[in-house]
């Protein structure tokens, strides 16, 4: 964890920033929680800015808590941090948390906020939790799994569609022989889940020179069609690390072949994230 988590915000498309450490999050910046990483943004549609931390409750982060800030004042200030889950008992621990807000008007949870993460505890399992809030972010539900406890998994990420359902993928390491990265999706908005489908197998690729996320595929979707896209790094069939994407046209019932998008030689891909351009705007004749 870090001394504290930071934010920047632009009112000019990018040309100045301010910038300024959360606030009352951790004694950097006037808050109780001795560290605190993982930050992750969002913004509903009427503007309201969300910052998601995971922040330690002892000394040597072996306990955490998942925090969400609010700023009503599009980044200006932030409100402090309201609980969204905390482990019951000492020997859970919450980790790597991603948050997706409903930014679909008209569907049935637009607005909702939701949040996953993973939980550690005293057995070889680590399963998926969710919590979400329909209050924007001042109450969350109770934290239920999103698959079978007894899966052990990572890297989650939430994906709210244009229809308003909900697909969030994770890293799968013990599904098979092979880890994979699977998906589960919720027509409900988050509250219940179908059962986990394969997106892919994956040979696994540890980057050596660098502390970094092994397991941690990335998801976006294209607001228009809803195709879901996703990229991960592992190993080519020759052994050579890539960043590889596929994406799903039908919410994740059917995958694309994964498509290596790297050929730079070495061992310098990591981490990557994608983004969907957006839809082009026909003149008139």
């Amino acid at each position: 964890g870090a001394v504290d988590c930071g934010y920047s915000v632009t009112h000019d498309g990018g040309l100045s920033w301010t910038r300024a450490l959360i606030p009352q999050l951790t004694p950097a910046s006037g808050g109780p929680y001795p560290r605190a990483t993982d930050p992750v943004a969002g913004i509903d549609l009427a503007g309201r800015v969300y910052l998601c931390t995971d922040a330690a409750t002892d000394a040597d982060f072996s306990q955490g808590v998942i925090l969400v800030s609010r700023s009503l004042d599009g980044g200006a200030s932030f409100a402090a941090p309201v609980v969204v889950f905390q482990p019951s008992v000492s020997t859970d621990f919450a980790d790597k948390p991603w948050m997706a807000v409903n930014t679909f008007a008209g569907t049935a949870h637009a607005g909702r906020i939701l949040i996953t993460w993973t939980l550690f505890g005293t057995t070889s399992a680590s399963p998926i939790y969710r919590s979400f809030s329909d209050d924007h972010g001042l109450t969350w539900s109770a934290a239920a799994p999103i698959h079978s406890t007894a899966t052990s998994a990572q890297g989650s990420q939430p994906v709210f569609l244009p229809d308003g359902k909900v697909a969030i993928v994770y890293w799968n390491f013990a599904a098979t022989a092979q880890e994979e990265i699977d998906v589960v999706l919720s027509s409900d908005g988050g509250a219940t889940f179908g059962a986990p489908t394969r997106v892919t197998t994956v040979a696994r690729y540890d980057q050596p020179s660098i502390r970094n996320g092994v397991f941690l595929p990335s998801a976006t979707t294209d607001r228009i069609n809803g195709h879901l896209s996703l990229v991960y790094r592992g190993l080519d069939t020759t052994g050579q690390p890539r960043i590889f994407f596929t994406k799903t046209t039908n919410a994740g019932a059917t995958w694309t072949a994964p498509v290596a998008h790297t050929d730079n030689p070495g061992t310098r891909v990591f981490n990557p994230p994608p983004a969907p351009a957006p839809a082009r705007q026909r003149r008139p004749a």
